[in-house]
């Protein structure tokens, strides 16, 4: 009775100048949404995605035990103020999510907030659309797509939308990507606002982002050498970062350690804040040295990038013969020692160096 008088609504709406093949189409749409299973109209955040753009600002402290500290920010542009669901997309796979903190420029209720790591594959589109509509054809080199409900997918079994018959197609298709669906994964925070557009200050902790150290000495004579080096960054966290302010630090960093009783925590010694300087100064007073790379840098999942760190020319050092203490003893015993050649350097202003030389390969 409701479709009738809404088809006899929409007929006298169009009496002026009526389009009988545009009027039907919509109506066919309209009345089809009224019952399509894959209409989500349980929340009501929902009705008002808002995604956030490309990130900004972005600084990134790696230290030595495979953790990083990131903070960025991004801006996003809503439809309209009132419930909001915001997608904040590209957060790394190795996020620790009780590390998430979040500042917005505007006033902004938070009610909620979900990790969605489940992204986009065929795999996962197949598991979300149980019990709902998908397209499909029934053998190959069929051209015309149909309309079924997805029962099971493994095998994939389906349900014929117009005569209800019980099969498995050749191949199906998906009409659209859920909303909270990501490509990456992303978190999704139900909000209210009345504002049309934020700045987002995000911040967390993630694991599989490291570094090191690497030096190269080069002997120009029997007194001086020069000493390049780079830091070499790995990321793996599954997320990639543009043009980033990079800080390392060196120095074990304890954390937080969970008991096997989920609502119990220990917490470790809290070590002192490491003091930041830039990479051609230092600080003796702390357990930590922090070394800012001075220009900004992008730094991709899955890539190991090596940048220039320290460059000293005009070194000046003293070579000696160190004995291991290794002995052995011969037919006549005799006792043979083994040496190795040292390198010693004072490191020192004076001798053109003064840092700290975090531990690494030469």
């Amino acid at each position: 009775m409701v479709k009738r008088f809404l088809i006899l609504i929409l007929l006298i709406s169009q009496s002026q100048a009526l389009d009988f093949h545009s009027l039907k189409k919509r109506i066919v749409e309209y009345v089809g949404s009224l019952d399509h299973p894959n209409r989500d109209t349980s929340n009501t955040f929902s009705k008002n995605l808002a995604i956030a753009g490309e990130a900004h600002h972005t600084t990134i402290t790696i230290y030595s035990a495979g953790l990083a500290i990131i903070s960025e920010e991004k801006n996003v542009t809503l439809d309209h103020g009132g419930n909001v669901k915001l997608m904040y997309k590209d957060v790394p796979s190795k996020v620790d999510l009780s590390s998430v903190s979040m500042i917005f420029d505007h006033n902004v209720t938070l009610y909620s907030q979900k990790y969605a790591y489940d992204v986009v594959n065929y795999e996962s589109l197949l598991r979300r659309y149980v019990g709902k509509y998908i397209l499909y054809i029934g053998e190959k080199g069929d051209k015309k797509q149909k309309k079924a409900t997805l029962l099971a997918t493994n095998p994939i079994i389906v349900k014929d939308a117009k005569n209800g018959t019980i099969f498995t197609p050749y191949k199906v298709f998906f009409e659209n990507i859920p909303e909270d669906m990501a490509v990456t994964p992303s978190l999704f925070w139900d909000l209210r606002t009345d504002a049309t557009s934020l700045v987002i200050k995000l911040e967390y902790l993630t694991h599989a982002i490291s570094w090191k150290s690497d030096y190269n000495l080069y002997l120009k004579s029997d007194k001086l050498f020069n000493l390049n080096s780079w830091i070499t960054a790995s990321n793996h966290s599954g997320a990639s970062y543009k043009d980033a302010k990079i800080t390392v630090v060196t120095g074990k960093v304890k954390q937080v350690k969970h008991t096997s009783d989920q609502n119990k925590t220990i917490q470790a010694e809290i070590q002192p804040q490491p003091e930041k300087i830039d990479h051609l100064q230092d600080s003796n007073r702390s357990r930590y040295s922090a070394y800012v790379i001075p220009h900004r840098e992008n730094l991709q999942n899955k890539e190991e990038k090596q940048i220039v760190f320290i460059r000293k020319k005009g070194i000046s050092y003293a070579q000696y013969l160190l004995n291991e203490k290794v002995y052995r003893f011969d037919e006549e015993n005799l006792t043979k020692l083994s040496f190795s050649k040292v390198l010693a350097f004072k490191n020192s202003q004076t001798n053109h160096l003064g840092i700290s030389l975090p531990q690494g390969v030469v």
